[in-house]
């Protein structure tokens, strides 16, 4: 199903160990589409970052085509 509109969707998840997630302070993160196969598609978003301080990940206004698998990923440098 994909939606006639995109959905605008906010997220974070807060208070988490990024370190075990295989993040360091040079990491930057995105918010993307993940299909059954394991492709990524990019997600037209405001903004997502990685909140050191708080041990937050979040992404802004991502603009959702339809339900389904979406996933923060590591971007590569």
């Amino acid at each position: 199903m994909t939606f006639t509109k995109p959905a605008k969707f906010d997220l974070s998840f807060t208070g988490i160990n990024l370190k075990n997630l295989g993040f360091n302070s040079n990491s930057t993160v995105d918010f993307v589409y993940m299909s059954d196969d394991g492709k990524t598609e990019l997600i037209l978003k405001n903004e997502c970052k990685i909140k050191w301080n708080s041990q937050t990940l979040y992404t802004k206004k991502a603009e959702l085509p339809h339900f389904s698998r979406y996933v923060f990923v590591k971007k590569a440098l």
